[in-house]
């Protein structure tokens, strides 16, 4: 009698007056999904009840899997259904719609969903988190796209998940290097590695161990030393300065004369106004030494590739001539770095300069040239209280003096001219200091100069365990020794 219900009763008003958990305890499974519509089946019963009532392989059969997706919950239809039976039915898009990433894990191999499935949609609805816990990395790469799993997964937990040498065989090196960072590369994977698979376009730059920030900074220095303008300024800069550095010696030496300092720092001048004046027929040289600096040197100016800016004038006026490359190179900045260094040294010529008008007697006395009373007048005027107006006529004698000395002197040793410190050596050694005062003053003046003092140079010498208690009176001590040590070699001290 309960059997032959449903043929005898219409099927929507035998579910409007009956409860639906009877039904399927009096009903055959079988016989109620023929005689009755599903829908209404599923919108009278509930899902649990059906799903525990009515086999699994029926239901599918005589249901559509969307309407049973949308009136069953998801954890019971994966719980009472074989997940082969239920992906031969259902869509793989609606399965990960209607149902959750976990339980739908939990209850299907990953393998036969990955085959069913398509790896964007389940990227989409399934947290790569847990498709990394569930799923083995290489079945993971073999059927995802490697630049959708970068993009939906985080690069350290692909690289905790995956074995590195699977990843480098399905994954493009530069993408890989995209979306994780250096320093994680380097700990997931060996290096030998990384040689192999690495591409020669991207060098193993990108593996150093330094900093992304020192990294960066790096490959921006880099950038500008390659410039043809920074290798063209180094070649300019290193003729300028060696000049420069050997002159500047020459001038810190102990003794030099200031009246061939005054020459040197001239001859310096007119050799950087010199180059000023041919840098237009010397570019053509910088350029080539710029360019055997080192092989990535570009070959042209950075302003090749600007865009030229034109300019509107007014009717009657003629356009400004715009220049480019080593033209505008040598004007903006080559005339600029020559005009500053002529300053600088016109700034540095000046002291010795004046010293040189003042003192300027003292090589006409020397030379054997006529003497001139002005300059002799204006130094004593301005070493009025050192020097009197007798200068002028010491002057006078003692050219005369120096004049009979040569005459008798037959050496062949005897210089032509004699410099300053040797003048006032004479006077010394021939007790004429009372003769000619003024002249020895003024000698004393010229002579003296000061120079700028180093800050610990001797006592960096002194270096034993006793220094840091040492007494002021032996540190000195040792310290006159160390300065004065060209006499204190030809001392002796051996017993008389």
């Amino acid at each position: 009698m309960v059997n032959s219900c449903p043929q005898h009763c219409e099927c929507e008003l035998l579910l409007q007056h009956c409860d639906g958990e009877l039904l399927l305890q009096h009903c055959e499974c079988e016989l109620l999904l023929q005689h009755c519509e599903y829908e209404l089946l599923l919108q009278h019963c509930e899902c649990e009840l059906l799903l525990q009532h009515c086999d699994g392989e029926l239901l599918l059969q005589h249901c559509e899997y969307e309407l049973l997706l949308q009136h069953c919950d998801g954890e019971p239809l994966l719980q009472h259904f074989e997940y082969e039976l239920l992906l031969q039915h259902c869509d793989g898009e609606l399965l990960l719609q209607n149902c959750d990433g976990e339980l739908l894990l939990q209850h299907f191999e990953y393998e036969l969903l990955l085959q069913h499935c398509d790896g964007e949609l389940m990227l989409q609805h399934v947290e790569y988190e847990l498709l990394l816990q569930h799923c083995d990395g290489e079945l993971l790469l073999q059927h995802f796209e490697y630049e959708l799993l970068l993009q939906h997964c985080d690069g350290e937990l692909l690289l905790q998940h995956c074995e590195c040498e699977l990843l480098l065989q399905h994954c493009e090196y530069a993408l890989l290097l995209q979306h994780c960072d250096d320093e994680l590369l380097l700990q997931h994977f060996e290096y030998e590695l990384l040689l192999q698979h690495c591409d020669g376009e991207l060098p193993l730059q990108n593996y150093s161990e330094e900093k992304p920030e020192c990294k960066r900074d790096a490959k921006n220095l880099y950038h500008k030393l390659v410039k043809l303008e920074y290798t063209f300024l180094t070649v300019v800069w290193e003729e300028v300065l060696e000049r420069s550095s050997k002159t500047s010696k020459k001038l810190q030496t102990p003794g030099f004369d200031v009246f061939e300092g005054y020459l040197l720092l001239s001859s310096l001048l007119s050799f950087v106004k010199e180059l000023r004046e041919n840098s237009a027929d010397r570019i053509a040289h910088y350029e080539s030494e710029a360019k055997g600096l080192c092989e990535d040197i570009t070959s042209s100016y950075s302003d090749a590739s600007k865009r030229i800016v034109t300019r509107k004038f007014s009717v009657g006026t003629s356009g400004i001539a715009s220049l480019r490359g080593a033209g505008e190179f040598r004007i903006e900045v080559l005339f600029q770095l020559y005009d500053c260094l002529i300053i600088q040294l016109h700034k540095r010529i000046d002291p010795y300069e004046q010293i040189a008008k003042r003192f300027k007697f003292y090589s006409e006395l020397v030379n054997n040239s006529e003497i001139d009373e002005d300059s002799i007048k204006l130094i004593i005027l301005y070493y009025k209280d050192d020097i009197d107006h007798k200068l002028v006529n010491e002057c006078y004698q003692f050219k005369e003096y120096l004049h009979l000395q040569k005459s008798q002197n037959t050496e062949e040793n005897t210089p032509s001219k004699m410099q300053c410190a040797e003048v006032l050596q004479l006077i010394c050694e021939q007790h004429l200091i009372e003769v000619f005062p003024n002249i020895t003053t003024a000698l004393k003046l010229y002579l003296t100069s000061c120079e700028a003092e180093r800050k610990f140079s001797k006592l960096s010498f002194i270096r034993n365990k006793f220094r840091s208690t040492m007494t002021e009176e032996r540190l000195n001590s040792l310290c006159i020794l160390s300065l004065e040590n060209d006499i204190a070699r030809k001392l002796s001290y051996d017993k008389t």
